[in-house]
């Protein structure tokens, strides 16, 4: 499988910019920072059926190609090939 660019969440979900966000302020991902701090997202599912983890992991349920179709459809980022 080819590797490609991994993308932060406000790549893919288009984020505006001026939002204060602790994700883009630190530089990690929202699964890593929930994992930290004992969130209750990750233990629920939540964060393996999140977009923007499942673009960036190799582990999951989708194919790359199902999650770019995904991202496709919603009109979300649309990684360079």
């Amino acid at each position: 499988m080819k590797s490609r660019k991994k993308l932060s969440c406000w790549e893919i979900m288009h984020c505006d910019d001026t939002i204060l966000c602790p994700m883009r302020k630190n530089g990690s991902t929202c699964w890593e920072w929930v994992e930290e701090n004992n969130g209750f997202q990750c233990h629920y599912g939540m964060c393996r059926d999140c977009l923007v983890y499942l673009y960036n992991n190799d582990n999951t349920i989708l194919s790359h190609e199902e999650v770019e179709e995904v991202l496709k459809k919603r009109k979300l980022c649309q990684p360079e090939k």
